[in-house]
């Protein structure tokens, strides 16, 4: 019992890393270098980067290289919270039918991504307009290898239900694509199908407008409105705010200390003196209310 009373704490880096969480009440911001969720390894890891960067060679400029990394460490510990409670809060405001109207749409929105429900935004708005060129355009003009894949594709989805490109239509070449080589190929299926090529290309154009219409609106629209539900609540944003502030602060003021340092020993001076008192005591930048 004596020994324990006399202890000072953890002195090395396994010891330093452990986890206590009888009094973390969120981890992002948390003094502790791994909480639940996290990899010591990597805490660890940022440690001997930071380490082998800095090269400290004392004591001091070794606990100096801890907490430079455990700064480092607490601004990744919060941009990983942002994510997670802003990803929380849009899909809390996505479940919400009464606000979005559609909320299959908004989970499908989320579920897949909004980049990646852009850019299929894209490609059908590029169809929409390949589809148009069709009739107009002439035969021996150059067209992309995948455009053409894309209007054939389209066109066995509609006619042919099941079928792939590359059953449907065979001695496709590998390059030098034009114009003709769809045209000649969507006029034989119209042809084994019976329907007219006007039939086909109004109908592949009406399809994608189908589609592209409730994909506008949700880009448009309903991610406007996401936007401004998913704001985290209580005061949190503001919070967050003021922390990535005061760790920025951190990692200014123990770059400072390290430059100073260093700059001692090497009997050198620094051009422009740094005023680490003020950075570690200014309230509404620094670390006042946390150090």
């Amino acid at each position: 019992m004596a020994k324990g009373r006399q202890s000072n704490g953890f002195t090395t880096d396994r010891g330093r890393v452990t986890i206590v969480g009888a009094r973390t009440s969120n981890g992002a911001f948390s003094f502790t270098p791994v909480v639940p969720g996290e990899r010591e390894q990597d805490w660890l890891e940022l440690l001997d980067g930071v380490r082998s960067r800095i090269q400290p060679a004392d004591r001091l400029e070794e606990e100096m290289s801890y907490h430079l990394a455990l700064s480092f460490w607490q601004a990744l510990r919060l941009h990983k919270y942002e994510r997670a409670a802003t990803h929380k809060q849009m899909e809390d405001a996505a479940k919400d039918a009464a606000l979005f109207g559609d909320g299959d749409a908004m989970m499908q929105l989320l579920s897949r991504g909004v980049e990646t429900v852009k850019a299929e935004l894209c490609v059908m708005e590029k169809a929409l307009g390949l589809i148009g060129a069709v009739a107009f355009v002439g035969g021996n003009e150059p067209l992309e290898r995948k455009d053409g894949l894309l209007l054939l594709r389209l066109a066995v989805d509609l006619v042919l239900k099941g079928k792939t490109v590359e059953q449907a239509f065979s001695g496709l070449p590998e390059d030098g694509w034009t114009w003709s080589v769809v045209q000649e190929n969507l006029t034989e299926l119209c042809q084994a199908a019976n329907k007219s090529m006007s039939w086909l290309l109004k109908t592949l154009s009406s399809r994608i407008l189908e589609q592209l219409e409730p994909l506008r609106k949700t880009l448009e629209e309903d991610v406007r409105a996401i936007q401004a539900n998913y704001a985290l609540k209580n005061g949190e944003t503001e919070r967050l705010l003021l922390y990535h502030a005061r760790v920025q602060n951190r990692v200014q003021k123990w770059l400072c200390m390290l430059a100073q340092s260093k700059a001692d020993r090497l009997g050198l001076t620094l051009v422009e003196p740094l005023d680490v008192a003020q950075i570690s005591t200014n309230r509404e930048n620094g670390d006042g209310a946390l150090d």
